[in-house]
């Protein structure tokens, strides 16, 4: 799980925290409290806390491109492969 806050200036984005910043609930509410202090409703400013729960993985990647590991198992390069790698994972 993870926290994000946004701070907007009159409905407009201003600026937000990363998906990688906050990890701990509380951690989320004292940053968001501090913000709250720092650009105040009076101003304009609005503060938002959204709770994320989608889950990552790691993307191996190649000299030249990002690799993605596609569902039979094969090395696929987005970017370099003119032809698909047919090598599983773990042969190379």
């Amino acid at each position: 799980m993870f926290y994000t806050i946004n701070v907007a200036l009159k409905g407009q984005h201003y600026f937000g925290t990363s998906e990688h910043s906050l990890r701990a609930l509380g951690d989320a509410q004292s940053l968001v409290h501090h913000f709250v202090k720092l650009f105040p409703e009076s101003e304009g400013y609005s503060v938002t806390l959204y709770e994320g729960r989608h889950s990552s993985k790691v993307v191996e990647f190649c000299c030249e491109g990002a690799e993605i590991l596609n569902d039979n198992g094969y090395s696929i390069c987005s970017l370099c492969a003119a032809n698909l790698t047919t090598q599983r994972k773990g042969d190379k």
